[in-house]
């Protein structure tokens, strides 16, 4: 009988704490994917901001292709860009005293 005893009180005893080890399982596993959950919406919003940066790089970067040069003709400074055979095409008016600095063209 004593035997018995025995048996059913290590069974209790091991189910009880298999139910605890199950139980802390679960609560690290939801922690974890808590964790990934996370992590992966961080990924998501630094990858908006990355392609919202890239989208105004490239068009920054296509309005710098588009810059002139201010250069004097004559009595007037015009913003130009150069043309082939090192001639400019004039596409607007700088002030005095810019010659050779950069100016926007369309």
């Amino acid at each position: 009988m004593h035997l018995v005893k025995t048996f059913i009180s290590l069974f209790a005893l091991s189910g009880f704490a298999a139910a605890q080890l199950g139980g802390d399982f679960d609560s690290e596993y939801g922690l974890a994917r808590r964790e990934v959950e996370m992590a992966r919406d961080g990924y998501l919003a630094a990858r908006d901001e990355f392609l919202v940066a890239r989208g105004e790089y490239i068009e920054k970067r296509g309005l710098l292709k588009k810059k002139g040069k201010c250069y004097k003709d004559g009595i007037q400074n015009l913003c130009g860009t150069p043309v082939k055979g090192g001639a400019m095409s004039p596409c607007g008016i700088c002030p005095r005293g810019f010659e050779g600095k950069s100016c926007p063209c369309p």
